[in-house]
């Protein structure tokens, strides 16, 4: 009886239970936050792993962002006060680092190059009327002296026979024309060799325009005779007397004998043209100085050097070397548009971002090979 009366007392719940279900929870809990705390460490795992790499490529980015941008500065000040030669370093230099130029980098590198074969060929000019200086003063100043000339002679034999070549007398007649002077006339006949030249130049120059003016003056009235002389009066009309045939004989062996002198004195204007045309070409010698340089004046520093007492001696040496210099520039012109076409065929033309960029970049290679052509042309035929 007792113990079922203590059996209806008051409820109380359990506690063994509550206990389990407590301890059972609170081991889902941390089963949870076991596998929470390991998702974290696979993820700050991966994110260690990953993060190098990323660095290390970020790196690498900005560091040839960073070369890049110090590229095309120095394209920017070298081209502002450098030489054409570093310019065109400083361009190589940025096609290796990034081949896609900027259109204000595309013209600098045409121009740079297009200026850089014409220095080239102003070159050879200069040097080329040197030469041909140096071939007229050498033998003058050795004639002179072999003759017995003093030296003030020697030296005036050989600065005449410079400036005659540079008139355009050829080197050879130039130096026999000087050393003959010095050695029979002395040294102000000498010097009065150039001056007398050029003003025999002058007076065949104005003879020869005289001559072609005349000749145009002649040409205008023999066709205004023809003209007055092809002038007939109308075919039918009946107040037209009939000639007789004596008289149409007689005017028709007239207007031969007419044709016949004027067809004569046509020749002989022609051929008084012909006279004053080629005295005109053959004035200045296709081989003298003046006609090698092409107009390109020889600076005095490089004339001086030429007459010098030290040169002149050994001009057959130095003429050897100024030869060997004159190939030495077709070869640089040769290697430069060498150089352009590989840039342009290996690396600026595969990475053009744009049809703009490749067309102007094929009219670098048309321009370059037309230039470069040209210069080469006139060096082998000089």
């Amino acid at each position: 009886m007792a113990s079922s009366a203590l059996n209806k007392g008051s409820w109380r719940p359990p506690v063994a239970p509550a206990a389990g279900a407590a301890q059972r929870g609170l081991g889902y809990i941390v089963q949870q936050q076991q596998q929470h705390q390991e998702q974290e460490q696979q993820q700050m795992k991966q994110q260690h792993q990953l993060q190098p790499q990323y660095r290390v490529r970020t790196a690498a980015e900005d560091d040839a962002n960073t070369r890049i941008s110090d590229a095309e500065a120095k394209i920017e000040v070298t081209a502002q006060c450098r030489s054409r030669d570093e310019v065109f370093q400083a361009l190589k230099e940025a096609i290796q680092l990034h081949p896609v130029l900027s259109r204000k980098h595309r013209e600098l590198l045409a121009n740079t190059v297009k200026a850089m074969i014409a220095d080239c060929r102003s070159s050879y000019y200069m040097i080329s009327g040197a030469h041909a200086a140096l071939q007229a003063a050498g033998p003058a100043w050795q004639g002179a002296r072999e003759r017995g000339a003093a030296v003030a002679a020697c030296r005036a034999a050989a600065a005449a026979a410079a400036g005659l070549t540079m008139a355009g007398m050829s080197p050879k007649e130039a130096a026999e024309t000087a050393a003959d002077t010095a050695a029979s006339k002395g040294v102000g006949a000498t010097r009065n060799l150039v001056p007398r030249y050029k003003l025999q130049q002058q007076r065949r120059h104005s003879a020869a325009a005289a001559a072609a003016a005349l000749h145009r003056a002649q040409a205008a009235a023999a066709a205004a005779a023809d003209d007055d002389s092809s002038s007939v009066d109308p075919e039918g009309d009946p107040c037209k007397p009939l000639p007789h045939r004596s008289s149409s004989s007689s005017s028709n062996m007239d207007s031969s004998s007419n044709d016949n002198d004027s067809s004569n004195s046509n020749d002989n204007n022609n051929s008084s043209n012909s006279s004053s045309s080629s005295t005109t070409t053959t004035s200045i010698a296709p081989d003298s100085a003046a006609a090698v340089s092409q107009g390109m004046p020889i600076p005095e520093h490089l004339l001086d050097t030429i007459l010098s007492d030290v040169v002149l001696p050994f001009s057959e040496y130095f003429c050897k070397r100024l030869d060997a210099f004159l190939r030495q520039l077709i070869n640089e012109v040769r290697s430069l548009a060498n150089k352009i076409h590989n840039i342009v065929n290996r690396s600026l033309m595969p990475a053009a971002d744009s049809t703009e960029a490749r067309v102007f970049y094929l009219q670098l290679n048309a321009d370059v090979s037309r230039y470069a052509s040209q210069v080469c042309a006139v060096c082998e035929g000089g």
